[in-house]
């Protein structure tokens, strides 16, 4: 049998799976693994208690879900095998409320295609709802010229707009922490997600919950040599084969948490740290030499830098448990540093180059936003 294409997969809709109960309305999103479609359940019975969602509020519309097409490859195969790891591996962890739900794996004998039942999740994912929605941003941070005068960043500063940032802050908390508490419901069972970023993590509606998908690349192993496995602007620079060329085993904990710190830089400031944690990376070796360097390209508080630096070691057993990333979040006063604070960086000397507004790349830095 050749393998569907993903042109294939997409042309699903209007087909039905389940033995005609879940009818595959629309594409949700297309990625390397598979093609993730809207289902909607037609089925006249409505007390279908295992398959009740946890993830919205019920309501008598019939239910909607996410459908995840994957490619059927012979049952021997080693392709075969990673899918059989994702879905347990995933179902092990999906009884927790920030973790998407995966209900059933479906077989089409008509269809060379595997299907995973899990919960839809109208808000979309973290990525769109950072930098489409701009959730997490208050609307002069991502309106505002770049070129912005002293008098207009002081002027940001009134006692208005530091309650607005401070409540933000509290939102961005809110977030993480429930990014965590997924994380470490994962870690706990023995499982390590290894494909941590925005775009594998879900919302509700609002954007104040969320719900963390995609565990096509994790595994049951705490030591690992599969190099390069996610997304290079979210991998230690271990996971990456080291800055040396000895390629020795990392840990997939620590390698999660590299993650995590990304992840809370995307939050706070709409943009990436750098594309990828080797020393071949302008960004990232200016980091290497000067783990101050952050300060000097994001507009973020000194507190937030302090907590950064602990997980962005160049030694995996060095850096910071998820429990203590928690903690030290928890306690930043500010995570964003002050106007007053960010014009002073702008125009000190010291700084290898100026400072740039938020959601905007340096001058002659490459671009790091999303």
């Amino acid at each position: 049998m050749s393998d569907p294409t993903k042109t294939q997969q997409s042309e699903l809709v209007g087909h039905s799976i389940g033995n005609g109960r879940f009818e595959l309305i629309s594409v949700l999103g297309v990625g390397a693994y598979g093609t993730v479609y809207l289902a909607r359940d037609n089925a006249t019975e409505t007390n279908y208690q295992d398959f009740e969602s946890n993830k919205e509020p019920s309501t008598s519309e019939p239910k909607l879900y996410a459908v995840k097409c994957m490619n059927k490859f012979d049952p021997k195969s080693r392709q075969r095998a990673f899918q059989r790891r994702e879905t347990l591996l995933h179902s092990m962890c999906s009884d927790h409320s920030n973790v998407v739900s995966i209900y059933q794996v479906i077989e089409d004998e008509h269809l060379p295609y595997l299907f995973l039942l899990m919960d839809y999740c109208p808000g979309g994912d973290l990525f769109a709802m950072i930098t489409q929605k701009k959730r997490y941003a208050l609307q002069e941070e991502h309106t505002s010229s770049n070129k912005a005068s002293q008098a207009g960043l002081i002027k940001l500063e009134d006692g208005h707009h530091t309650k607005q940032r401070l409540a933000m802050d509290a939102t961005i908390k809110h977030v993480f922490n429930q990014i965590l508490d997924a994380v470490e419901h994962c870690h706990s069972l023995g499982i390590y997600h290894r494909d941590l970023k925005p775009d594998n993590i879900m919302c509700s509606t609002d954007g104040n919950t969320i719900y963390l998908g995609d565990f096509g690349l994790a595994t049951g192993d705490r030591w690992s040599k599969d190099y390069g496995c996610g997304s290079s602007f979210y991998m230690g620079p271990e996971c990456q084969g080291g800055l040396s060329s000895r390629a020795t085993p990392y840990n997939t904990a620590a390698n999660d948490v590299w993650s995590l710190g990304v992840i809370l830089i995307n939050l706070i400031c709409m943009r990436n740290p750098w594309k990828k944690a080797t020393i071949k990376d302008e960004i990232f070796n200016e980091y290497c030499r000067d783990n101050d360097f952050l300060l000097k390209i994001l507009p973020i508080s000194r507190e937030t830098n302090a907590v950064l630096k602990r997980v962005f070691t160049l030694r995996p057993e060095s850096r910071c448990s998820t429990r203590s990333l928690r903690h030290w979040v928890n306690a930043i006063p500010r995570l964003q540093a002050t106007p007053q604070e960010m014009w002073q960086r702008q125009n000190n000397p010291k700084s290898c180059t100026s400072f740039s507004h938020i959601g905007q790349p340096k001058p002659g830095m490459v671009n790091l936003l999303f």
